[in-house]
Order: structure tokens, then sequence, then C-alpha cells
């Protein structure tokens, strides 16, 4: 569940890891970070995937123990490291050599969202950057989203330059 938030909503590790119940707002439908790294809060929607990630750790018995962290041990404090968890994953889904952190999560977020055309202003306000230069680091597009933007050229209504001739 940890894994699935943090693809759908695109939050820091540190920003997962901190998450209270409190800070879900279920009317909404929102997380709220106020804590964020470069300290600027922000609101991130919760599409399908982020809502069963939550109801998911709902499911964890420390949690119905009454912990106000989403993610938390036993004890009902929060997840400090989760290196292990993570590479037991990693090398549970076959990914061992690819080099994937926690981080990998963060970026497959922004990526996903660019080859759906959804802008870097947009993207950079979910992420909580405050330039697009550092948003541009993230959002990665596929082959496959830029043989589409081109193949639109092919569309009725295109026309070709004067006296060019292929």
């Amino acid at each position: 569940p940890l894994a699935r938030l943090a693809l759908n909503t695109g939050m820091r590790r540190g920003e997962v890891l901190a998450l209270r119940w409190s800070d879900i707002d279920r009317q909404a439908n929102v997380i709220r970070v106020t804590d964020s790294k470069n300290g600027t809060a922000r609101n991130i929607p919760l599409n399908e995937g982020a809502q069963l990630a939550l109801r998911e750790a709902l499911g964890f018995k420390h949690v119905q123990s009454g912990s106000p962290y989403v993610f938390c041990n036993g004890e009902g404090r929060p997840y400090v490291r989760i290196y292990t968890s993570w590479n037991n994953a990693i090398r549970r889904a076959g990914l061992q050599d690819k080099g994937y952190t926690f981080h990998s999560l963060r970026h497959t977020f922004a990526s996903r969202l660019a080859n759906r055309g959804i802008s870097l202003h947009m993207i950079g306000k979910l992420l909580g950057h405050k330039s697009e230069r550092m948003t541009r680091r993230y959002a990665h597009l596929s082959p496959d989203v830029l043989h589409e933007a081109v193949s639109l050229l092919d569309q009725k209504g295109t026309e070709r330059a004067p006296g060019v001739a292929l």
C-alpha cells in the first residue's frame, strides 16, 4: 500500500512515511501535505489507486490499534527506514538489477501524467515543485507518446508546405 500510494500521488518517501490519518480529507478527497521538502503545503487529489492503498493500509492490525500514522510499526510509530522492505519487493518483482529506488515512483508518477498530456505546470503543482525546470527532470515522455504526437500531423486537414514534394 505504501508504494501504491506513492505511485498514485507522487509523494516523497518522507511525506508518505509521515502521513497521518488526519492529513486525509475524505470530504474533499485529498491528502494535505503540510510539511514538504520545499516548505510549501499542497493538496494532492486521491485517485482510485490512492484510495485503494489507503483502504489496504486500514486493514493492518497496528493501524486498527489507533495509531495516527497511516504507515507505522507494531507500536504505532511511523516507519523511518523501509530499505529492506523496498529491496525485498524489488527482488520479488524481478527488478533488482534495474536500479529502482523508492524515489523512482515519484518519477513514474510524473512521467505517466506527462505521457497522458498533462501540462508540466500541473505536474509541478502535484509534485510540489517551485520551478518548471525541476518538473522537466521528472516527466519523461515515452517513445510511443512522441510517435503519437507526430502522427497528429497525418490527420485530415494537415497541409503540406507549398512546393514541397516528398
